[in-house]
């Protein structure tokens, strides 16, 4: 997003000079308003920028008790997964949200992890990477809070469960071991919205399967 913010000011700024030159021949005006509208695009991507923060905090130990949870949306697996894998890792995470993500691309990443000593429970929706990505979420558990089995979703979440997936932990796992939930509802955008807030509806139900849920 920097680097678009900083593209589109460098457009504005030669559109603007461009109109600037055509104003002085009488003309210009077009040029005038577009650079107009690559500035304030430029300008969002700024505050964009400037609201989500511009320096890398890290992230200390967690202190007893604390959970550490990854949420990330990979865009159908349009990110580097060694690079995701490795940012898993240096966190520590308890349990990792992969939304927009097929199970083949879920199985390679916890390849990634067991790779970096890292073992993880993998459930999924079985969305195949040729599917749409967009419908598919996948929860990785580590090993380390106990052994996971998944939950049924069928009767709170519908038919299309690939959307949701959810692991509660076994006889035997940690007692504070909470279930983990990852869901992707439909975007909140006026043609969808009635089928979002069944979604979202859906999603609470599922939440509401365990006391301590995440």
């Amino acid at each position: 997003r920097g680097a678009l913010a900083l593209g589109m000011l460098i457009a504005a700024l030669a559109v603007g000079l461009l109109g600037a030159v055509r104003r002085y021949f009488g003309g210009g005006r077009v040029a005038v308003s577009c650079a107009v509208v690559l500035l304030l695009v430029a300008l969002a991507h700024a505050g964009t920028l400037s609201g989500r923060g511009l320096e890398r905090e890290t992230l200390g130990a967690p202190a007893a008790g604390e959970l550490t949870v990854v949420q990330y949306n990979t865009e159908g697996g349009r990110v580097d997964l060694d690079h995701l894998a490795d940012a898993i890792v240096r966190v520590g995470a308890d349990a990792v949200s992969l939304i927009e993500t097929s199970s083949e691309a879920g199985a390679e990443i916890q390849e990634k992890l067991a790779a970096r000593g890292a073992d993880y429970q993998l459930f999924d929706g079985g969305v195949s990477r040729y599917s749409a990505a967009w419908r598919s979420s996948v929860l990785l558990v580590s090993a380390a809070r106990g052994e996971y089995e998944a939950v049924d979703l069928s009767e709170t979440y519908g038919e299309d469960m690939s959307r949701a997936v959810a692991a509660a932990p076994r006889g035997g796992a940690r007692p504070d071991a909470p279930m983990f939930v990852a869901g992707h509802p439909t975007a909140p955008v006026p043609a969808y919205m009635d089928l979002w807030r069944a979604e979202a509806r859906a999603l609470y139900r599922v939440c509401e399967l365990s006391l301590i849920h995440i």
